[in-house]
């Protein structure tokens, strides 16, 4: 079962990772729509074992992320002391409910503190 389960998140991660990238291709709407339908299709399948990939970007961050905090950066227009989620490394992956894999995030703000790596940076 675990090594399912380990067959199950790497499917998920490389369907997150082809999906990103191909979002910022061009390419025609017939093979947009070829490509969505067998995306749905991986997606039905990860779902239906549980399987699910949190990408939070564009969300508030809040200091119990379970995500890896990677890089903190400051965001213009956002209000002073705003930290969103302003990139996702790595998704997190959960199964039932449950972490699987933690993820690993870029965190963005808007305030007078100098960017510096790691996560103390954030709070």
């Amino acid at each position: 079962m675990k090594d399912n389960l380990q067959a199950l998140i790497q499917i998920a991660l490389e369907l997150w990772r082809f999906k990103k990238r191909l979002s910022k291709e061009e390419i025609s709407t017939n093979c947009r729509k070829l490509l969505d339908t067998s995306f749905e299709r991986l997606e039905n399948v990860l779902k239906e074992a549980k399987i699910d990939v949190v990408d939070n970007v564009g969300k508030p961050y809040n200091d119990g992320m379970e995500e890896e905090v990677i890089y903190s950066e400051h965001l213009e227009g956002l209000p002073d002391g705003t930290r969103i989620v302003s990139e996702t490394i790595k998704p997190s992956i959960s199964r039932d409910g449950k972490l699987v894999v933690s993820g690993q995030i870029i965190v963005g703000k808007n305030n007078s503190m100098q960017t510096e790596r790691g996560e103390n940076d954030v709070k």
